[in-house]
């Protein structure tokens, strides 16, 4: 009888030896660009807790969360002065129209 019959079977989520570790804010680094695009603040988040968990795994920074970071900022404050000047042309729209009667 061979000895293949009496072996343990490898345990679960045990990497090969000289096998690169996985980055486990890889999938949220993913997720953080994709909102980034869609719903800027939850790319922020997630973006930023991407980044958070590679960094505790002792690994280099997690380039797709740290780029759903930056761009859910830069979407954030897009949108702001996008509002900013609704707003402002709103009012001068509205002023216009009331001296315009007289």
């Amino acid at each position: 009888m061979s000895d293949q019959y009496n072996a343990q079977p490898p345990a679960y989520n045990q990497q090969p030896a000289g096998a690169p570790a996985q980055d486990p804010g890889q999938t949220m680094g993913i997720l953080a660009l994709v909102f980034a695009f869609v719903f800027a603040p939850v790319g922020i988040i997630l973006g930023f807790i991407a980044r958070k968990k590679s960094r505790e795994a002792g690994l280099a920074d997690n380039a797709l969360g740290k780029w759903g970071f930056i761009l859910g900022i830069v979407f954030v404050c897009l949108w702001v002065l996008y509002v900013i000047l609704m707003i402002v042309l709103a009012v001068i729209a509205a002023g216009a129209g009331a001296t315009a009667g007289y």
